[in-house]
């Protein structure tokens, strides 16, 4: 153990150079625009490089893997039929060797493995979740010794909400049971739990017997991960990581610098999306000594000493699967050798297995560097720079966002920062431009042409003509959508099939709350809410060809949305809120988010945001439980309107247009264009294409939603809408999200009745049309 630490503490010392040298590559978090790509220093050698491993034999499903005492490594796995078997390692990952089989009773189709551990010795935990024909559910745990010989036991819990317990007896029907939720071993063999009401038990692996329990974690907080390490119990909670004395049970000293590392800057959001995949967020193991440990997040592999002010990067998580914002980890083996084993999934069901070998002769970092820009994070994007630096080790993707959200910066304030950047040759290579005036980038000469890169995509896969064109110049192609959204409005057909544009909406509106007083029409929404619904089919009229603001536009705008807003009641501003918090601010605004108001009768009409196949499923199942539900395209004073998303450029200024334009075409490949987190439709047309196809093959499955469940009921008329809406599609709304903010604010006064609509009109082209002449 004291070669590994020292060859992976030397290792790390690269990677610590490493760091320094692509400081801030994440999430914003440094302030630099760059100097376009470059090579990166090479002077330094030697890093971590990522090999994925064959999982064993007709093993899709990875529980648990381990090294043990001996330098073998174990792996709890299991095939598509749920059937679990032990396997053995004696090459670091390279080939396999079953162990045994676990009982029957643990891989029939009605088990789930709640939680596994396995001992340095051998040994293993699992605990069992287990469905009956009455309905019930019931855990079960099991040991197995070093030689997969299994054993059931019983573990008798604490039961603060139910008095029952929980172990060999009859399945319950009860609602709630106490369980373990967690195990995890010590050096020593103790077997440690945690259950559902979070508190730690040392438990006797040959009786269930509770040897002791410990001083537990705060009632609210929410476990994400749970670690014994050495004499020392890690658990990371969505709150603060907690260390616990093993020997004594007593909380420790925090530790300041590996709670900063692992949760600093996390909001609530952040934490709950790392908590998205089937595995966790961070996983732990030892290192040399009873409080070294090496641990992994997205960020990469750390060592750190347990009460130490030190944590050192082994690995950049930027430069390999780590970094995939849909990657969660299973579990970590530190090899003899200084290479590290890492067991994983990418999303709910593909499991990875990945080796990391340190080479001494590959650059410390990739020798050439493409800078990418983004207003807002944006999932996709971090999903895809995770496969394209797979695929191309020798360029590093340095993603800045320019709202982190942390601190005061306005919109303004960071177009105003990366302009000046761009104008003085130190901005990005690619831009993210949503949010951004991408037209008067394009007026400025600020973007190349990418025509040459489109035919490429085109010539393989296709792009969709629609989308494709949005933002051409002549014979050029500037900046291109990578995705769209659609606005669309459902209800039954006799109350939409009238509303064409935002004056017959309003029209309609009205006429819909005079013969239904007692019933919503859009629902209570805010005034500023009520304008992301109507922004997207709307704004593209609010701008001149020549770039200026159409006050008559405006003024139309300003007028009907009064009306339409006044036809709700708003006597409280609860709904809006609620929506939000339960469902995400993009998923408020999205079609999906109004479908259950619209079934249980409480509004009459849904408007909202089209951005993935799933929820166009859900609408078609609304429309055929209503009966006569339909669901169109929603026009306002423009027609045929679409939402740009992830809309990229190439700056005209970047240093290496030949990289940061193999980075452009990747991300309209069909690979990246596979990746779905909500962000839109895709635009590359094979990839639109097999989405499609799989959301019509869907028929006969339950597509449970929040809004919506049953079985879908998709046709090839159905397909065949949706395929006629999009191409119909011709005018991009307008991204500019210091337009957007401006037209908000100024609604709300409006609505309020603070200011008139001549008012708001006034003060939007005071501001905006100062804002387009800089």
């Amino acid at each position: 153990m004291k070669t590994l630490l020292k060859k992976a503490l030397g290792f790390s010392l690269a990677a610590v150079i490493a760091v320094s040298t692509l400081a801030g590559c994440a999430g914003g978090k440094n302030d630099n625009s760059g100097d376009g790509a470059k090579g990166t220093n090479a002077s330094a050698m030697g890093r971590y490089l990522e090999e994925e491993m064959k999982l064993p034999e007709g093993m899709s499903k990875i529980l648990q893997l381990t090294k043990l005492s001996d330098g073998r490594v174990r792996m709890l796995a299991s095939d598509g039929e749920n059937k679990t078997l032990i396997w053995d390692s004696e090459d670091g990952g390279s080939t396999w060797t079953k162990v045994s089989d676990l009982p029957e009773e643990l891989t029939s189709n009605r088990a789930q493995v709640m939680t596994s551990a396995i001992s340095s010795n051998g040994e293993s935990a699992i605990a069992v979740m287990t469905g009956s024909d009455t309905g019930g559910t019931t855990v079960l745990y099991w040991v197995m010794d070093k030689d997969g010989n299994a054993k059931k036991i019983s573990i008798e819990l604490p039961q603060d909400n139910n008095q029952s317990t929980q172990g060999e007896g009859e399945p319950t029907t009860e609602v709630y049971t106490n369980a373990v939720s967690k195990f995890s071993y010590t050096d020593d063999g103790k077997l440690i739990g945690i259950d559902f009401e979070n508190n730690i038990h040392q438990i006797d692996p040959q009786t269930g017997k509770i040897v002791k329990s410990f001083s537990g974690v705060a009632k609210g907080s929410y476990i994400m991960s749970f670690q014994a390490i050495g004499n020392t119990l890690v658990v990371v909670t969505d709150k603060e990581v907690q260390l616990f004395d093993l020997s004594t049970g007593n909380q420790m000293e925090k530790d300041a610098a590996l709670n900063d590392q692992l949760l600093k800057g996390k909001d609530e959001t952040a934490l709950m999306q790392l908590l998205r995949g089937t595995g966790e967020p961070f996983v732990f193991t030892k290192g040399d000594g009873d409080k070294s440990i090496f641990f992994g997040s997205n960020d990469g592999l750390y060592s750190h000493t347990i009460g130490g002010n030190l944590v050192e990067q082994v690995i950049n998580g930027d430069l390999n699967s780590m970094g995939n914002p849909e990657y969660s980890f299973i579990s970590i083996a530190a090899l003899e050798d200084g290479s590290f084993l890492m067991a994983g999934a990418e999303g709910y069901d593909v499991y990875k297995l990945y080796k990391y070998t340190y080479s001494k002769d590959t650059p410390a970092t990739p020798s050439k560097e493409v800078k990418v820009y983004s207003l807002e994070e944006n999932a996709e994007i971090r999903q895809a720079i995770a496969f394209f630096q797979k695929n191309n080790p020798d360029i590093f993707v340095n993603l800045e966002v320019g709202l982190s959200g942390g601190d005061a910066i306005t919109v303004s304030d960071a177009l105003r920062t990366l302009n000046t950047n761009i104008l003085a040759g130190k901005g990005p290579d690619v831009l993210i431009v949503d949010g951004m005036p991408v037209k008067s980038y394009m007026e400025k000469g600020l973007l190349t042409d990418l025509t040459e890169i489109l035919k490429q995509v085109e010539s393989s896969e296709g792009l969709i003509e629609s989308i494709k064109g949005t933002y051409s110049n002549g014979d050029k192609i500037q900046a291109i959508p990578t995705r769209f959204k659609i606005p669309l409005i459902q209800g039954s057909k006799a109350n939409i099939e009238n509303i064409n544009d935002l004056s017959s909406m309003a029209e309609q509106i009205q006429k819909l709350k005079a013969e239904n007083p007692d019933k919503g029409i859009l629902g209570n929404l805010k005034a500023g809410d009520l304008v992301e619904k109507l922004y997207a089919s709307n704004s593209a009229a609010w701008l001149k060809e020549d770039g200026t603001l159409n006050e008559d536009q405006l003024k139309e705008f300003f007028t009907l949305l009064k009306q339409i807003y006044e036809s709700d009641k708003h006597e409280t501003e609860d709904e809006s809120m609620q929506m939000i918090g339960e469902y995400g601010e993009s998923s408020f605004y999205n079609i999906s988010g109004g479908i259950n108001s619209l079934l249980g009768n409480k509004n009459m009409l849904n408007l909202g945001l089209l951005p993935e196949f799933s929820q166009y499923i859900q609408v078609v199942t609304a429309n055929k439980k209503m009966g006569d539900g339909v669901v169109k395209l929603l026009n306002g004073q423009t027609a045929n309107a679409f939402v740009p998303m992830t809309t990229v450029g190439i700056s005209s200024k970047s240093a290496d247009t030949e990289s940061a334009g193999k980075f452009v075409a990747f991300l309209l490949s069909k690979d990246a264009q596979k990746i779905n987190q909500g962000g839109g439709l895709p635009v590359n047309k094979s990839a639109f294409d097999e989405g499609l196809e799989a959301a019509a093959n869907l028929g006969d499955v339950d597509v449970s939603s929040d809004q919506v469940s049953g079985l879908t009921e998709v046709s090839e008329s159905d397909i065949n809408d949706l395929k006629a809406i999009v191409e119909s599609l011709t005018t991009p709304s307008v991204v500019d999200d210091v337009i957007k903010e401006n037209i908000k604010e100024q609604a709300e006064q409006c609505v309020s009745g603070s200011i008139t609509s001549e008012e708001a009109v006034k003060n939007v082209m005071q501001k905006i049309n100062l804002y387009l002449s800089e």
